[in-house]
């Protein structure tokens, strides 16, 4: 009996509530050209359709709705689901850019590569200190702020043999996974394309004093203790700059 072919990428879409945008997340993934995707939707037991808009995909996506631990959790249910060699975790209110944003992606991959980043676009954020476009980066500017979106970066699989995402942090579980991957030293390559348009108003993009503090309990045990002493005061000044700086005016439309 021949063995299924295993998918060059399994596109993981975490959801919770996530009725209003999950349609056009999916679809972005489905008209994909060019690489052989699987797509898996984690639900945490939504509440608004979600679940019902999943099934009616049929079997172009593979999906669950189950009570979750939060959005790290599922992360890490997609990853012992998904069978492709990469991975790659996509907001519900995200897009990809176009029809060839996972190709361009995968041809840039090459035996050794342990992970890819690339460059994401927000969207509609308020905040002046929230980029219009992110350009992926990895190395130690990681000891300062996460310098990889979760919308531009994939992982190989591998990776997650070694470690998965720490379910205790509510925000920047990422943040605290890129860290482990950076002091293993990771093999990574940047690829200068956009992969996604993503919403900005999530709640990494919330900067209440929770989130902060959720850093400094990252740095303090993933970072040098010399660099985590510097990071404190540079936290708390980021904290105080973010939450007093005014927001972007909205847009003004001319009328025609």
């Amino acid at each position: 009996m021949m063995e299924a072919r295993r998918p060059a990428i399994s596109v993981v879409i975490p959801t919770f509530n996530a009725a209003r945008t999950l349609r056009r997340a999916l679809d972005s993934v489905l008209v994909q050209r060019g690489v052989d995707c699987e797509v898996l939707v984690i639900d945490g037991a939504s509440t608004d359709g979600t679940a019902r808009i999943a099934s009616e995909y049929g079997t172009k996506i593979r999906w669950q709705s189950a009570p979750d631990a939060g959005i790290y959790d599922a992360m890490n249910r997609g990853i012992r689901l998904a069978a492709g060699t990469w991975l790659y975790f996509m907001g519900a209110d995200d897009v990809l850019a176009d029809d060839e944003a996972l190709c361009r992606m995968m041809a840039a991959a090459a035996p050794q590569t342990e992970m890819l980043c690339g460059v994401v676009r927000n969207h509609g954020s308020r905040h002046r200190l929230v980029p219009e476009v992110v350009v992926c980066s990895f190395g130690r500017g990681l000891y300062w702020r996460n310098t990889l979106h979760q919308q531009g970066t994939f992982y190989r699989k591998e990776l997650f043999a070694e470690m998965n995402f720490d379910t205790t942090l509510k925000v920047l579980g990422d943040y605290d996974f890129h860290l482990r991957l950076l002091a293993r030293g990771c093999r990574y390559r940047f690829v200068n394309t956009v992969v996604a348009v993503c919403e900005a108003r999530g709640t990494s993009k919330d900067f209440r004093r929770a989130l902060y503090a959720e850093e400094l309990r990252i740095k303090r045990r993933r970072l040098p203790w010399p660099v985590y002493i510097v990071n404190i005061p540079w936290v708390w000044i980021k904290y105080l700059m973010k939450r007093g700086l005014p927001e972007r005016p909205k847009p003004q439309h001319q009328s025609a």
